[in-house]
């Protein structure tokens, strides 16, 4: 899709969002969050699980394997596949607040570069999350960068306060960006809750995957 299409059809959605928000707003937060983010995590660990038992690999794709240092590789491997399902994991998760939506949950349409929006302000937020501050490399941090600037008032969001930016700072793109407890707090979720909802998974995780 292109940019200026994109960003039409964004403003399109934008009332529907704002609407649909309105009404979980009005339902407010739900009582059981913890609950909902071990619920989450727990089916994106299986996930990690499944597709760990069906690892193949067809030829060296690092030094690790290069050299034959299976188990480096098969931790490195590993980790590759935590992280991308958990990214999954954690937009699911913001959406739960009542002051925010997944537009491709919701209305099965995905918006460019953005994985949920929220109200802050009374003023739509659309956001991008990411894992950590350091997630995104090279281009495409151009290419996050140029899809958030779609949008009136866009976010990047680490989910987690760890490493150091990437991302390039508000005064070069124009798009504010928060981190761990500060992007949560936005959402009116406790980051506490959902770092130790993280870090039971992981651990979990590690005890099966490593042992």
């Amino acid at each position: 899709m292109e940019l200026n299409d994109a960003a039409s059809r964004a403003r399109e959605l934008d009332p529907l969002i704002l609407a649909r928000i309105n009404d979980k707003r009005s339902k407010g937060q739900l009582p059981d969050l913890r609950e909902k983010f071990d619920s989450i995590l727990s089916k994106h660990g299986a996930k990690v699980i499944a597709n760990a038992a069906v690892l193949t690999t067809t030829g060296a794709t690092n030094l690790f394997e290069l050299v034959g240092a299976s188990k480096l590789a098969r931790a490195n491997i590993l980790s590759r596949l935590v992280s991308t399902h958990l990214g999954e994991a954690w937009e699911e998760m913001a959406a739960l607040s009542h002051l925010a939506i997944s537009p491709e949950v919701v209305f099965g349409e995905r918006i460019l570069g953005v994985d949920v929006v929220f109200l802050e302000d009374s003023v739509l937020r659309h956001t991008q999350i990411k894992t950590q501050k350091n997630t995104l490399t090279g281009s495409q941090k151009d290419r996050s960068v140029a899809e958030l600037l779609l949008h009136p008032r866009p976010l990047f969001a680490a989910a987690f306060d760890v490493a150091n930016w990437t991302f390039p700072p508000q005064s070069r793109s124009g798009i504010e960006r928060v981190a761990g407890k500060g992007f949560w707090s936005k959402l009116d979720i406790d980051y506490q809750q959902v770092m130790s909802a993280a870090q039971d998974c992981i651990l979990r995780l590690e005890a099966k995957l490593l042992a």
